[in-house]
């Protein structure tokens, strides 16, 4: 018995967590310090600002790539607009940091021009500020580190952004510039976008369609019709820069939100017998947009044959996006062939909430989880594996970068039986049971705690297998 109902979890969870064997250390605070080691790996930057030219100050705007190597050495990629005229450079140069965290870069480029900059690392190398200090430059900005090994799949989802800057007109009059609104990314291609733009103190609303591509450097490019932009992922935002003659025109765009009010969910299982049914109810008092991303274990987007149970319309996607009238509900559901599994998502603008079902269809089992809506610091994980009761656990990572997640797990009594790192990827997924991971919680029941790493966000799920093969949900309870 013991058998079939460890083989039923087994093939629900169907993946193995990335372990690292750690010693249980405090959090420790202090002090910043820094070496030419503190600014190393790949960053995008943006520098906006004016330069003093014989005719008064020209509009500029830079955005690019910029990589050191913690040696006080960097090289890089940009474009850039001066008054207007857009240009592409490569670059190299070098730089030196106090113990402070202030320095100094000097960048030397394929132009014939050198740059000089003041640099303050900030968040233990995760940004830098920078002032350029070149006579007759009024220019500044920021570096933020940049994601690794994209793909059209990383953009996917609901972004904010905002972009500032000025533009020459028909009679060549300077112009100012500002454009905010939504940007929809299907995950292989596709952009919508729905803004306000303010053009020389005259405002339109538009809702154009467009396309853009990544390399997998995490730079690339977006087009609708007239508008070109270059692009730049970097650690929670994706820094634009017109490309377009007579303009300079930047900023970035933020996902809504990693961990959205609409929710998320540690595990989707379909296909192999089983299938997650999704229920997304608007509680408002008007209509809301909702859109529902599905990940793999590698924080790729997972493509499932989706059902609208309503309509009975049937489309194979990783991300849908719907309207759900004021009080309504929409059921969608997963399913497949070959079992897959992995993680959702909802993003919503709306006063959305919901659950998911999941469901083996050969025997009839089910077990509801509702949709996570915390975001804590950490989470805790009651298992037992007594009396022949087996536990299954689910973790994925909500954010878009990579996340360590520190695990602590105790017995009934509070005691420390180990600890452990388990490595996802930006989005990541990862399900296991219990006792196959760590032995020494077999025959014990305790807790698991899961401690969100920094500027990250994790969900949790808990499962339970009866020996008569049933399931259940454990609910992960926020420390």
């Amino acid at each position: 018995m013991k058998a079939k109902y460890s083989a039923l979890l087994i093939v629900l969870l169907a993946a193995s967590a990335t372990i690292k064997a750690q010693p249980i250390v405090g959090s420790l605070g202090s002090n910043q310090s820094c070496t030419n080691a503190s600014f190393a790996g790949a960053y995008g930057y943006t520098l906006n600002g004016w330069v003093l030219s014989s005719n008064g100050y020209l509009p500029f705007a830079d955005s690019g790539s910029i990589t050191p190597d913690g040696n006080g050495k960097f090289s890089g990629s940009s474009t850039f607009s001066l008054n207007g005229q857009p240009q592409s450079r490569t670059f190299t140069g070098t730089y030196t940091l106090n113990s402070d965290c202030r320095g100094a870069a000097t960048l030397s480029d394929n132009l014939s021009q050198t740059i000089n900059l003041n640099l303050l690392v900030a968040g233990n190398g995760q940004e830098i500020q920078l002032v350029q200090t070149d006579s007759g430059t009024v220019i500044s900005g920021g570096a933020q580190r940049q994601q690794a090994n994209c793909s059209a799949e990383t953009l996917s989802g609901w972004y904010g952004f905002a972009v500032t800057g000025w533009y020459y007109d028909a009679n060549s009059n300077l112009q100012a510039f500002i454009d905010s609104g939504k940007l929809i990314a299907d995950g292989a291609g596709g952009l919508t976008l729905n803004d306000l733009v303010s053009q020389g103190g005259t405002t339109s609303s538009r809702n154009i369609s467009g396309t853009y591509s990544l390399n997998s450097n995490c730079t690339g490019t977006a087009s609708f019709t007239s508008i070109h932009v270059n692009l730049t992922v970097v650690a929670g935002e994706v820094q634009l820069i017109q490309t377009d003659a007579n303009t300079v025109i930047s900023g970035s765009a933020t996902p809504l939100s990693d961990l959205t009010a609409g929710g998320s969910m540690a595990h989707v299982a379909a296909g192999g017998g089983w299938q997650t049914t999704f229920t997304i109810v608007n509680t408002g008092t008007s209509a809301a947009e909702v859109q529902l991303s599905l990940f793999d274990n590698n924080g790729h987007a997972l493509p499932l044959p989706l059902t609208l149970v309503q309509s009975g319309t049937i489309t194979t996607a990783s991300t849908l996006t719907k309207t759900i009238g004021a009080g309504a509900t929409l059921v969608i559901l997963a399913t497949g062939q070959t079992l897959a599994t992995g993680s959702a998502q909802l993003a919503t603008v709306g006063s959305v909430t919901g659950f998911a079902i999941f469901r083996y269809n050969p025997s009839g089992q089910e077990a509801v989880v509702p949709l996570e809506t915390r975001n804590a610091s950490a989470y805790v994980l009651d298992f037992d594996n007594t009396v022949g009761l087996v536990t299954g656990v689910a973790l994925a990572n909500v954010s878009n970068q990579a996340a360590n997640v520190p695990i602590v797990i105790r017995d009934d009594q509070g005691a420390n039986l180990g600890t452990a790192t388990i490595n996802l990827a930006a989005r990541g997924h990862t399900s296991f049971v219990l006792t196959n991971n760590y032995a020494y919680t077999a025959g014990k029941r305790g807790t698991v705690e899961f401690d969100t790493p920094s500027g990250t966000g994790i969900t949790v799920l808990g499962l339970r297998a009866t020996p008569s093969g049933a399931l259940t949900t454990i609910p992960a309870i926020v420390k």
